[in-house]
C-alpha cells in the first residue's frame, strides 16, 4: 500500500510540477503590472489530462468531376463537390484501428484573419486566428474507415492559402475511447469552372413552437417558427 502511495504521489507530483511551471510563466510574462495576479489555475492539476486514445487521418481529398467520377486534388474550391476519405489509426503503430466504429464530426475552416487584443492593462498584441467556418459535418465510422461528401460554399476568401481541417471521431460500440485529428495545410481558395447546375432542392420540414409539433396542433397566442432544411 505504502509502495502503490509513493508512485501515485510521484505521479502527481510530477504532473503537478509540469502544470505549475507553465501556469507561473503564463502569469507572470503574459501581463504587466499586478492584473496578471487576477488570474488562477482551476481544476486539479495532479490529475492526468484526457487525450484521445487514437488519431483522425485524412487519407485522400478528392473533387468531383463534370462525368461524376473522383479524382485527387490538393486545393478546396468554392462549389467543388469535396470527397473526404479517412482513417482512424492508433497512435503506437499507425494503423488502422479496425475495431473502431463510431461518429465523426469535423469544421473545416478558412485562411486565418489578423486581430488584435484591446490592450486592457497590457501592449496591444496581434495574433492569427480562424474565424470562418466554411462546413460542418458528420460522418460514420466503420471499421476505422470513413468517408464523406460536401459541398465548398462560395463565400470563402478566393485568394490560396492554407484553411484547416479539425476532425474528432467517439467510438459507439464496444471499447469507449476517442480519437482527433487535424491538418493545417490543406490549400483553400479560387473556384470551379463552369459551376455545375443544381436541379435538387433541400428538404424543408415545418413546426411551430417545436419540433415536436404535428399538423392541426394548437399553437400559443405568441408562437415561433421552425425551420429544419437538409440537404
Amino acid at each position: 500500500m505504502k509502495l502503490f502511495t509513493s508512485m501515485c504521489l510521484n505521479k502527481q507530483t510530477a504532473l503537478t510540477s509540469a502544470l505549475v511551471k507553465i501556469f507561473r510563466k503564463t502569469k507572470n510574462d503574459a501581463l504587466k503590472g499586478r492584473i496578471n495576479r487576477n488570474f488562477s489555475l482551476i481544476g486539479d492539476p495532479s490529475m492526468q489530462l484526457s487525450y484521445p486514445q487514437d488519431q483522425v487521418t485524412i487519407d485522400n481529398i478528392l473533387v468531383k468531376q463534370a462525368d461524376g467520377t473522383y479524382t485527387p486534388t490538393d486545393t478546396l474550391k468554392a462549389l467543388a463537390q469535396i470527397r473526404l476519405q479517412g482513417s482512424i489509426t492508433r497512435y503506437t503503430d499507425q494503423l488502422v484501428n479496425s475495431s473502431f466504429h463510431g461518429l465523426l464530426s469535423f469544421s473545416v475552416y478558412d485562411k486565418p484573419t489578423t486581430a488584435s487584443t484591446r490592450g486592457n492593462g497590457s501592449d496591444v498584441m496581434q495574433f492569427s486566428e480562424r474565424k470562418s467556418v466554411l462546413h460542418r459535418g458528420k460522418a460514420t465510422v466503420s471499421n476505422g474507415m470513413f468517408e464523406v461528401d460536401f459541398v465548398m460554399p462560395k463565400n470563402i476568401v478566393y485568394k490560396n492559402g492554407n484553411g484547416k481541417i479539425s476532425l474528432y471521431a467517439v467510438q459507439t460500440s464496444g471499447q469507449c475511447s476517442d480519437a482527433q485529428g487535424t491538418s493545417g495545410d490543406i490549400q483553400i481558395g479560387g473556384s470551379i469552372a463552369p459551376v455545375p447546375a443544381d436541379h435538387e432542392a433541400p428538404t424543408i420540414l415545418l413546426f411551430m413552437d417545436d419540433t415536436t409539433f404535428v399538423d392541426g396542433g394548437i399553437t400559443a397566442a405568441n408562437t415561433t417558427l421552425i425551420a429544419r432544411i437538409e440537404r
